[in-house]
């Protein structure tokens, strides 16, 4: 195969169209191994770097923060070049950052080293979510985009228990550079197997490139759904990165566990039960949505309450066998999530818009998780992590009730077409 193969406009079949998303999922593990790692190994930072509360909370949210003001450009980006060659850009840009992460000698390099690390990934997960949507169809999107989204869970894993056991035995700083070189290595794969966009799509391109990208961000902006989504989003944005930034030193200090089982423990259920139970998951809701559109938002909703007992059991309990439960109840919680964002967004934006679109979530959800770690950081000594995580809890019953409105009030109006876009479903 010739490097970025273009497929034939009758490029239909299943197993390219599922091999581009096994692909794109590993890029995406590699992307959360990148940026999470260092969580698995605090207490080894924080013994030779010296770092204080105020140093450890910017290490956690200038990467959010970073990421999330420049994510409305990365959707541009996508929208307007090829997607193809930004998703290799930056693959190889994050990988050589997380080498070189490796060589930081204080806190304040470390931290300068997250924010380079922020711009290298921010166009990944938006345009990689866009790229899939060229070649996906309503009938498979949802799948698609969770199965996506599993390599999250995949390189959450990784950063827990490998890594801490990496960095146990050569060294916080021969872990990341292992990591970055495992990048620049994928990236050399993807440069050889990655495929262009359907040509039928090239047609598509003036049109969008001619377009200006304000008045498309400020439509978006108009849209009730997309206003409410953001504030869904960040809701479980503010939850996962204080969960999964400090979850291992919770256990590590709560239950008194050893630096690699409080990482494997932090890490494993609840990312183990999100992979198992997408497949499940998605299916279920790609089906129950052809009846209906609005059972997408009903099904993710209804799993979103579980959040509430979920982070309760892993904030709140003292015995491992309740933290588990809560830990893989959780898993859940975010395969559902996981798997309903891109096929939400679709149900009311064009095919231009799709990345912007990500990249508004991406912009509203890491703002807010970056503001939440920091407070975090400087509370957990006040308030305690237990309190601070069981408290999540209640913000994922906003989520279910601003995802029921986004479904059966707002998308009411997709019958008269104020706001939805209707597609074909595509054959497989």
């Amino acid at each position: 195969m010739e490097p970025g193969t273009v497929f034939p406009p009758s490029f239909k079949p299943r197993s390219g169209k599922w091999l581009l998303v096994f692909l794109l999922s590993s890029g995406l593990a590699l992307d959360y191994l990148s940026r999470l790692a260092i969580f698995s190994v605090l207490p080894l930072l924080q013994k030779e770097l010296a770092i204080g509360p105020v140093a450890l909370g910017l290490v956690a949210s200038s990467f959010l923060w970073t990421y999330g003001l420049l994510s409305p450009l990365a959707g541009y980006v996508g929208d307007r070049f090829s997607r193809r060659a930004v998703i290799l850009v930056s693959l190889a840009g994050w990988s050589v950052v997380t080498l070189i992460s490796g060589l930081a000698a204080s806190a304040w390099q470390l931290v300068a080293m997250r924010v380079l690390l922020a711009i290298a990934q921010v166009c990944y997960m938006p345009v990689g979510q866009a790229y899939l949507a060229d070649f996906h169809g309503p009938e498979s999107r949802g799948r698609a985009s969770g199965f996506f989204q599993s390599g999250s869970s995949a390189g959450i894993f990784l950063a827990g228990l490998p890594a801490a056991w990496l960095a146990t035995h050569l060294g916080w700083r021969a872990m990341l550079m292992t990591c970055g070189l495992a990048g620049v290595a994928f990236a050399a794969l993807l440069w050889r197997v990655l495929p262009r966009a359907p040509q039928e799509l090239k047609s598509i391109v003036p049109a969008e490139q001619s377009r200006d990208s304000r008045s498309d961000a400020a439509a978006l902006l108009r849209m009730p759904p997309m206003l409410v989504l953001m504030a869904a989003f960040s809701i479980t944005s503010i939850t996962y990165w204080i969960l999964f930034s400090y979850l291992p030193l919770f256990v590590y200090q709560q239950y008194r566990l050893s630096l690699e089982a409080a990482a494997f423990q932090a890490t494993f259920y609840i990312q183990a039960a999100a992979v198992a139970l997408m497949p499940v998951y998605a299916t279920i809701a790609d089906r129950w949505t052809v009846r209906d559109p609005r059972n997408r938002y009903l099904a993710c909703a209804l799993t979103s309450f579980l959040g509430l007992p979920a982070l309760v059991a892993i904030g709140a309990g003292t015995r491992l066998p309740v933290l588990t439960g809560g830990l893989i109840l959780f898993g859940l919680v975010m395969a559902s999530s996981d798997a309903s964002w891109l096929a939400m967004l679709c149900d009311f934006t064009a095919a231009r818009q799709r990345a912007t679109a990500y990249g508004l979530l991406n912009f509203c959800g890491t703002i807010a998780g970056g503001v939440a770690a920091l407070f975090a950081a400087l509370l957990m000594k006040r308030l305690g992590l237990g309190i601070m995580i069981a408290s999540l809890g209640v913000m994922y019953v906003l989520v279910g009730v601003f995802l029921l409105a986004c479904g059966y009030w707002l998308l009411a109006r997709n019958r008269s077409g104020h706001w939805a876009v209707h597609e074909r479903a595509a054959p497989l």
